[in-house]
């Protein structure tokens, strides 16, 4: 991509102001919010959030908090003209380091999306094998697939030279090796194109089974009503994280049809147009799984609540263990026949 630097109406700044200041003002909220997401799984991560699914989704939520705050130390800052002074001073250390993360964290956060599609998809069109394969000990390499590509991509910027170039009131970090930066995005979006078109496979595929379950399990009546409702908790409790799996991976579909028209489709964009998409892209991407996970686990909404009374985390997940435990007591002592308590047992 070549960036124009063609000049810009004057409502152009209005609405960068107003995009930016939106943008602000969502991050002041998630930011913090991710920030207490991740510290409550990592506190309970042995517990409550011991699950595969959790672990690739904690890893990748941190890689998302570094993303965010690289973005805005790196880019919207001296973008918005803001501390130019300190930044010329540094020279073009702070915007080399920032396109060294935003890269590293952009390729991992395409790993970590794939995995846990992968993972869900495992968990409904196997479940009797999805356990076995995500609780053996080979399990743990998928953390170095997901950190591995996204350092890699990274190690090759770190010899390269970066310059500072100035349009309207801010300044924008860009390749001074113009064949090296066409080179690198080509391989850059191959890659991209991979994670892509295999995270729309695993969700077809994923989605085809839902559906046949769903239809099963509606003709079906081999269930006792009891039985059924205490497994609609378990299974209300998976669909939600495959609901949270499908939405991360429509988001990164959208964050791909964006540098497919930013690259290829327009590749003369303007680079404060290009710039400001980019940012609203990121910002809705990094910052949009901290309220999925939270709006579809009430285990978490549960402990974010009591964490904000300044309860002990290890206290209030014993209290939602024995909450849980005398709730399926009470839906067990509901049985009359030998047969259906057999089915809770098995």
């Amino acid at each position: 991509m070549r960036y124009a630097n063609t000049t810009l109406p004057l409502w152009f700044n209005y609405v960068e102001l107003a995009v930016n200041c939106s943008c602000m003002a969502f991050m002041a909220i998630t930011l913090p919010l991710y920030i207490a997401v991740v510290w409550i799984m990592l506190v309970l991560r042995k517990t409550a959030y011991k699950g595969m699914f959790y672990r690739i989704f904690l890893v990748g939520a941190i890689l998302d908090i570094i993303a965010i705050i690289n973005n805005y130390i790196g880019n919207i800052i001296p973008a918005r003209g803001w501390l130019l002074d300190f930044y010329m001073s540094q020279g073009t250390t702070i915007g080399h380091v920032y396109v060294i993360i935003a890269w590293m964290t952009r390729c991992s956060q395409g790993c970590t999306v794939t995995l846990l599609a992968l993972n869900r998809a495992t968990a409904v069109c196997n479940p009797m094998k999805h356990k076995r394969i995500w609780n053996s000990r080979w399990a743990n390499l998928v953390f170095l697939f997901q950190l591995s590509l996204g350092i890699c991509l990274g190690t090759f910027l770190i010899p390269q030279k970066f310059i500072w170039k100035k349009q309207g009131r801010g300044i924008y970090i860009q390749f001074e090796d113009l064949r090296f930066r066409m080179r690198y995005f080509i391989f850059a979006y191959a890659l991209d194109t991979f994670f892509v078109v295999l995270i729309i496979i695993i969700n077809i595929t994923m989605l085809i089974k839902l559906k046949r379950k769903y239809r099963l399990r509606k003709s079906s009546s081999y269930c006792a009503a009891l039985n059924h409702k205490v497994l609609s908790e378990k299974q209300r409790q998976e669909n939600n994280l495959t609901i949270v799996s499908v939405v991360t991976c429509a988001l990164e579909i959208a964050y791909y049809l964006y540098i497919v028209y930013a690259f290829i489709i327009k590749p003369q964009l303007n680079t404060r147009v290009f710039y400001l998409l980019y940012n609203v892209c990121n910002d809705i991407y990094a910052g949009a799984s901290a309220w999925l996970i939270l709006s579809f686990s009430t285990t978490l909404q549960k402990h974010l609540q009591n964490q904000l009374r300044c309860l002990p985390l290890t206290r209030i997940h014993q209290q939602f263990i024995i909450d849980f435990q005398l709730s399926s007591v009470s839906h067990m002592t509901l049985r009359k026949t030998p047969e259906r308590s057999s089915l809770i047992k098995g």
